[in-house]
Order: C-alpha cells, then sequence, then structure tokens
C-alpha cells in the first residue's frame, strides 16, 4: 500500500516496471477459471506459451480445506491435492 502522493516518486524509481492497483482478494469463490487466473496472468501465458500446467506443482493459500472433497469433485481442484497435515479452515 501506497498512499497517493507518493505514486509518482515510486514510479520514478529505475527499479519500478508498472504500477497499478491493488487486486483484492475474494474468499468462498469456487470458478474452475477463478480469479486467480487473470490475477496472476495464466490466462495470457497460456494463450502466448500454449502452456496448459500439466507436470507442474503449485503451491495455493486457501481458507476451505474443510470442503476439499467437493472442490475436487466439481472440478475446482485435481484429485491430486495435497493439503499440509494439521490444516483446517473454511471459506
Amino acid at each position: 500500500m501506497v498512499p497517493i502522493g507518493l505514486v509518482e516518486t515510486l514510479a520514478a524509481r529505475p527499479d519500478v516496471r508498472f504500477i497499478r492497483p491493488a487486486v483484492e482478494a475474494t474468499t468462498d469463490t469456487g470458478s474452475v477459471n477463478s480469479e486467480g487466473d487473470r490475477t496472476h496472468r495464466v490466462n495470457t501465458a497460456r494463450a502466448s506459451f500454449g502452456a496448459n500446467g500439466s507436470g507442474v506443482k503449485v503451491g495455493v493459500l486457501s481458507d476451505g480445506v474443510n470442503s476439499l472433497a467437493a472442490s475436487i469433485a466439481n472440478g475446482n481442484l485435481n484429485a491430486n491435492t495435497t493439503v499440509l497435515s494439521g490444516q483446517a479452515g473454511r471459506g
């Protein structure tokens, strides 16, 4: 978070490539192509490089481990999903 009065100063730094408004987190979403798809520009990578993510393991923070079975059943998560032991949460 940057105060609006410092945006131009920050933008003038040589190590700053771009500035944009923050993308707000959402919880309890559940669509197969989620906001994360656009937020992380995965849609652009798929289109540009023909990538589909096969063979890649991705770490995700989620608030819905209690609904893991339902998320796998509706196609939001792969059946190969791993959850660290001792985790709980409902989003």
